[in-house]
């Protein structure tokens, strides 16, 4: 500022106020930024999102994938979940890794896991871990995948609602064997599907029935109805 206030002093010109500038700056669609400091935002127009109104009624139909950090003395892990959006069945992992090629290899794990021959629509968010080698799998596989909408939770709330079961009933008393000891860890969550899977009423369902109850009321019906 004192070398605009010299040069108007010398040239007996009237002083120009901070504001002043701050508006002729402002007026600028660019704010008087060189083209290499301008970033170009680039939008994923290719992406299929998850329709609105679009809800799984049968089982294995719809399978939401998230993942979720964990940091403990500058580490940062990861617990990569697998939710069946119509039967709450699921299958979670925990890993060092969060690229796509690790996120590809969970999917596989879960397919192994979960009572399905073959997946046919994924629900992700826009992360990078669902990008790459993990979307390459899907498309080789004829895959649908589905992704939410930026900054859109909700759209994947069924399995954002796990995520916090599992912070809560598991986290919370083995989260340190994460970052101790990885494969004990997987050991008990392992234990912990089971659980999940096959001994737990849940809520959803009036505390009446499991998830794989529910899998085995669904695909009676179906077979009943074909």
């Amino acid at each position: 500022m004192s070398g605009i206030k010299d040069y108007c002093t010398k040239n007996k010109l009237s002083v120009i106020s901070t504001g002043t500038i701050q508006n002729i700056i402002n007026s600028f669609p660019n704010k008087l930024r060189t083209k290499k400091t301008i970033k170009q935002v680039k939008h994923k127009s290719d992406a299929l999102r998850k329709p609105a109104k679009y809800k799984a009624i049968k089982s294995g139909e719809c399978i939401a994938l998230d993942s979720m950090e964990f940091r403990q003395d500058g580490k940062k892990l990861y617990v990569v979940v697998a939710h069946d959006e119509a039967t709450n069945l699921l299958y979670a992992e925990g890993t060092t890794s969060h690229t796509s090629r690790s996120t590809k290899n969970i999917l596989d794990n879960a397919h192994n896991y979960l009572p399905w021959g073959k997946f046919t629509t994924i629900l992700t968010d826009n992360g990078s871990e669902f990008q790459k080698d993990f979307a390459k799998h899907l498309q080789a596989n004829n895959i649908t995948h589905y992704h939410t909408y930026p900054k859109t939770p909700k759209q994947n709330a069924k399995c954002e609602k796990v995520n916090r079961t599992i912070q809560d009933e598991f986290m919370i008393k083995y989260g340190n064997l994460l970052f101790s000891n990885l494969n004990l860890f997987n050991k008990k969550l392992t234990k912990y599907l089971y659980w999940f899977n096959f001994k737990r009423v849940h809520q959803r369902f009036n505390n009446k029935i499991t998830p794989f109850q529910r899998h085995l009321e669904l695909i009676n019906y179906d077979n009943i109805n074909t």
